[in-house]
């Protein structure tokens, strides 16, 4: 009895018509049928859903979430404090305007004030010099008087008394004009100086009006700028979720190939175990029948 091999019957019964393999096709064939290939895979892959879905959701929602409403919120909070400064400097500024224009009639009432002075002390030197004419005559009238006998120690002392009285009166008269001159003066000038105190202190809020606008100006160009960095970084999260995505589809459709790939091997190898069964019954089958 001679021994067979069974596998060139094997071989003659399940080998499969040649074909040119992967490694022997052109280089075109081959990039064409991959392409072919990932793009079945590609259209079979469901759409995101489940927990990959919220994921999704949740970044969508942090980038457009109420961070971005806070911000606006406190931008608009900003404009509006900015422009309450701008109106109060705006206000002070025109108050600034009024207490020069009211410092400046206040002086030229000082002017006036000093001219009437003055002409008070011509006018006070006019009467002295008229008491000083009139006192001359008094003095040549009495010696005239003293050279005609015709007066008395009696009339000399009265006209002293008379003079005396004349003058205390006179300086009584130019005293109290010039206190009333001197005390009106000096109320001028208190008020004036009650207004440039309070220039002053206007000008001082003015400053700090002008340092408060500067320092909103300085935290809205902050807030601005921090605006910008939340928008590119926003940009650059939703750039980043994009290429995620499709990284996660390639990932998926790599997946699935390798899924169907597994499965074919799995059903080739099987149907190879079915034909190595039967091959090895028959083959006993025949062993049997020879002895």
């Amino acid at each position: 009895m001679t021994w067979r091999s069974p596998w060139p019957r094997w071989r003659k019964r399940n080998t499969p018509p040649r074909t040119r393999s992967a490694s022997k096709l052109h280089p075109t064939e081959t990039s064409e049928k991959s392409r072919d290939e990932n793009e079945m895979c590609i259209a079979e892959v469901p759409p995101a859903s489940g927990r990959l879905g919220r994921l999704f959701g949740a970044k969508e929602e942090g980038a457009h979430g109420p961070g971005t409403g806070q911000q606006q919120l406190e931008e608009k909070l900003t404009k509006k404090d900015f422009n309450q400064i701008s109106t109060k400097i705006e206000d002070e500024q025109a108050l600034t305007i009024q207490l020069q224009k009211k410092i400046k009639e206040l002086q030229a009432r000082i002017e006036e004030l000093e001219e009437e002075l003055e002409s008070d002390r011509a006018s006070r030197a006019k009467v002295e010099k008229q008491w000083g004419d009139v006192a001359r005559e008094l003095e040549e009238l009495r010696e005239w008087l003293e050279e005609a006998g015709g007066t008395t120690s009696v009339q000399i002392e009265m006209n002293k008394k008379r003079e005396s009285e004349f003058l205390k009166m006179r300086r009584d008269l130019e005293i109290e004009s010039l206190q009333n001159v001197k005390q009106e003066i000096e109320k001028e000038r208190s008020e004036a100086n009650m207004k440039e105190d309070n220039l002053a202190s206007n000008m001082e809020q003015l400053s700090k009006c002008k340092d408060q606008r500067s320092e909103a100006k300085a935290k809205v160009e902050e807030l601005q700028r921090q605006l910008n960095d939340t928008n590119t970084q926003r940009a650059r999260a939703q750039a980043d979720r994009a290429e995620f995505g499709r990284k996660l589809e390639e990932r998926e459709a790599l997946v699935t190939q390798l899924q169907r790939t597994k499965n074919s091997f799995k059903q080739n190898a099987e149907e190879l175990k079915k034909q190595l069964e039967e091959e090895n019954k028959e083959e006993a089958g025949d062993t049997s029948a020879g002895t």
